[in-house]
């Protein structure tokens, strides 16, 4: 099945990526920004491929299930943008993001990310597995549930906190 698509009104009206009540791929390859995507039911998988360039603007919402949301080349970035990859086991792969919220959801996810910068990142509820390449004025929150947590590179200027539970965090 794919995700339905409702074009804005105008250039600055978001374009709407909708998905259907069973598993749901899009491929988002050079789309205008900015995006409003919405997972329901189901395990979505929501790609960002081949794209040379910065993603601004979007709004990406998991659904129920196990969704994924990746970038699978090297030159997308996502700035200006909000994430909530909602109930489930997800798995969220992106490059850097600057100026966004990142919010894991509810299940045991696996957020994997590049650069932060100026970030808000909560891996939420469950037991969390995240791997950050680096964090420049961000803030970092385990939520509640066991989380293991991986900071690698630059991350003296942000605010890092395991949260409830027992955590585990690697510097």
């Amino acid at each position: 099945m794919a995700f339905t698509t409702l074009q804005g009104a105008s250039a600055t009206d978001a374009t709407s990526f909708i998905g259907s009540a069973g598993v749901d791929s899009v491929n988002l390859n050079n789309v205008g920004t900015p995006i409003w995507l919405g997972a329901q039911a189901a395990g979505d998988v929501i790609s960002f491929e081949s794209s040379t360039r910065t993603v601004s603007n979007a709004t990406l919402r998991g659904g129920q299930g196990q969704d994924r949301l990746n970038v699978s080349d090297g030159a997308t970035s996502l700035t200006d943008s909000f994430i909530n990859l909602n109930s489930d086991n997800d798995v969220m792969q992106l490059l850097n993001v600057s100026s966004s919220t990142i919010y894991g959801g509810a299940g045991s996810d696996t957020l994997i990310t590049g650069e932060l910068r100026s970030v808000r990142f909560n891996s939420n509820k469950g037991d969390d597995t995240t791997t950050i390449a680096g964090a420049t004025g961000s803030s970092i929150f385990g939520g509640q549930g066991s989380d293991t947590t991986t900071l690698n590179g630059d991350y003296s200027t942000s605010v890092i906190q395991g949260d409830n539970d027992n955590d585990t965090l690697t510097f």
